[in-house]
């Protein structure tokens, strides 16, 4: 057997990180950030505590690259930076892509809406997901100053309410809430 090349080793560690990432993310999103430690992690993901903390420095360390991977998710989705303007079939594709990205990705938001609610680990989530939806507001308010709603930003920060509200209940309920009936509502009722 010949000896790994560096590219293998990096494959290796990548699968590895992704390992603990995802397991990570499951034991958070069920059990709790603060319930779930390190040692939990690890023998869920059989491998050693030593090595998590080989790719990370911290149990908080291990949040922040959820976090963020959550979010790149969302970019990969869609970004509203990517369009001149939001028009009413962008609208429609940006609703489309939030539930798809809410379907396929349940507790990585089971996560966050859980973490938005906890003083001390709110803050691991706020910076990065305000520099994520700042130009989602933005583009939103641009959107509805253009249909010449009366205010804009009321209308577009109640869009947002309502897809967290819709977030909230589908993670609560997933076999119950009707989401492709409630997409097409919200879109009726928001274009």
């Amino acid at each position: 057997m010949s000896p790994r090349t560096e590219k293998q080793f990096k494959e290796i560690r990548e699968t590895k990180k992704e390992l603990i990432l995802n397991i990570a993310l499951e034991e958070f999103a069920e059990h709790g950030y603060h319930a779930t430690s390190i040692s939990k992690i690890s023998n869920k993901a059989n491998i050693s505590k030593g090595l998590i903390y080989n790719y990370f420095e911290s149990k908080e360390d291990v949040l922040k690259a959820i976090i963020n991977k959550g979010l790149d998710v969302m970019s990969d989705a869609y970004n509203p930076t990517k369009f001149d303007e939001i028009t009413e079939d962008v609208f429609e594709f940006i609703v489309e892509q939030t539930f798809f990205v809410l379907k396929k990705n349940r507790h990585f938001w089971k996560l966050y809406f859980s973490l938005i609610m906890k003083s001390g680990v709110s803050e691991i989530v706020e910076e990065p997901m305000r520099q994520y939806l700042e130009p989602f507001i933005f583009r939103m308010l641009e959107y509805y100053k253009k249909q010449g709603k009366q205010n804009p930003m009321a209308n577009a920060l109640l869009f947002g309410a309502m897809l967290d509200g819709i977030s909230i209940n589908y993670i609560l309920h997933p076999k119950m809430y009707p989401l492709e009936d409630i997409k097409k509502l919200l879109i009726q009722k928001f274009k």
